[in-house]
């Protein structure tokens, strides 16, 4: 398994600065959408939202777009 991430690290991937995400949860929490399945998918597709929100702001910041690049 080391030798194919260090292949993956060194010959595949580009290198570019790369952002790992982490989503956290309370261990209060942890066990309640271990068993409600319905819940954890809120969960993940707010954690997503907010990922994908937050590297739209940042290409927009980075590339000097308005936040709506609307055709006319």
């Amino acid at each position: 398994m080391v030798e194919t991430a260090a292949h993956l690290a060194d010959h595949v991937f580009p290198a570019v600065p790369i952002r790992q995400w982490v989503l956290s949860i309370p261990f209060a929490l942890r066990y309640q959408l271990a068993y409600d399945s319905r819940l954890m998918s809120k969960v993940l597709n707010v954690f997503i939202r907010t990922i994908f929100a937050e590297l739209r702001r940042s290409a927009h910041e980075l590339l000097g777009l308005s936040p709506r690049n609307a055709a006319p």
